[in-house]
């Protein structure tokens, strides 16, 4: 009964983690796609600059 618990007890562990990781890279596709947008508002605005 107890090697139930301590399997059960290691579940959601794994599982937070594991969206841990999940909401870590999804917070790292957000950054860098914000970045690559900045990047491109920029540049249409150096583009769009008469000099």
């Amino acid at each position: 009964m107890s090697s139930a618990l301590n399997a059960g007890a290691g579940r959601p562990n794994e599982s937070s983690s594991t969206s841990l990781r999940a909401a870590r890279e999804a917070a790292a596709s957000r950054s860098s796609r914000a970045d690559s947008a900045a990047a491109a508002a920029s540049a249409s605005r150096l583009r769009a600059s008469p000099w």
